[in-house]
């Protein structure tokens, strides 16, 4: 090996060295500041497709570009990832009363220790929840990975669901999670309050009970959605011969037979509903 081969090598070498060094400050230009000091190159920010001329000023620790990595990619990933809501702890979860971080004997949210809770996080539950009924949806409805369409409508379906699973666990155990407004399905709002100083309620369908109907027909309208879409392109199939009318017919009939008996079983539901007139009382 030539001293001019070897003094290139030792140079590759050395860089690499520095490569591998533990990071400091991260730029979106391409390069990083070591722990001792030393500028290097760097492929953080490869996951990213927007030019980064505009942004070359900018800078990151290591932890920063791992939270903003995490971010894209989960919203690459589809919205539905970011749905999960984030764990308030003791004193500001909606449903902590059904979380399997709490301890049976604590009854009360002051009894509940912050550090058994992974607060600032997404919700472990409503997380495993979402992957489960994707992959659920994803089966029944053989849903082909390379339609950036089905896997939208998929995931939404998914999403709703885990909505519903929020708003049931509230009507579940009430408001304030030991009995409160809501296991009744109804709710006692304040409209105003009497020189007595006696306040003036009424009593109307609970909110989360509403949400549910809600959730409910939209499910309907995705999953007429999704059939619509495979129906339109079998159509176009078809009308090129790449499948036999036949074969489209019988998917077609096989997918609507789904949606009714999701319809027969009660899963789907269209409910109309009546505003109902409470008498304030005092």
């Amino acid at each position: 090996m030539s001293e001019e081969e070897k003094d290139t090598e030792e140079k590759e070498s050395r860089f690499t060295a520095k490569n591998r060094a533990k990071k400091e400050e991260i730029r979106l230009d391409g390069t990083a500041i070591t722990v001792k000091g030393e500028l290097t190159k760097t492929d953080y920010f490869k996951f990213l497709e927007v030019p980064l001329d505009d942004y070359s000023d900018l800078t990151f620790t290591p932890e920063q570009v791992a939270r903003l990595r995490s971010h894209i990619m989960n919203m690459k990933t589809g919205l539905q990832a970011m749905a999960p809501m984030f764990c308030g702890g003791p004193m500001k979860c909606p449903v902590i009363f059904r979380c399997p971080f709490r301890q049976q004997n604590e009854l009360k949210r002051e009894q509940m220790s912050p550090k058994n809770f992974p607060i600032g996080r997404q919700c472990i539950i409503e997380r495993e929840f979402l992957i489960h009924k994707r992959r659920e949806y994803f089966i029944e409805y053989d849903v082909d990975p390379n339609s950036p369409t089905e896997i939208g409508l998929v995931n939404k379906l998914a999403e709703l669901d885990m909505y519903e699973y929020r708003a049931t666990l509230l009507l579940a155990h009430g408001d304030d999670g030991t009995g409160g407004d809501g296991q009744d399905l109804l709710k006692k709002q304040v409209t105003g309050v009497t020189p007595q100083g006696h306040e003036l309620q009424r009593t109307e369908l609970h909110p989360a009970w509403e949400l549910k109907e809600k959730i409910q027909r939209q499910r309907m309208e995705i999953l007429a959605a999704l059939v619509g879409t495979r129906r339109e392109q079998w159509k176009r199939q078809a009308a090129t011969k790449q499948i036999d009318n036949k074969d489209s017919s019988s998917e077609q009939s096989a997918l609507t037979g789904k949606l009714q008996k999701l319809l027969s079983q009660g899963e789907i539901v269209d409910v109309e509903t009546k505003e109902v007139e409470v008498k304030e009382t005092d």
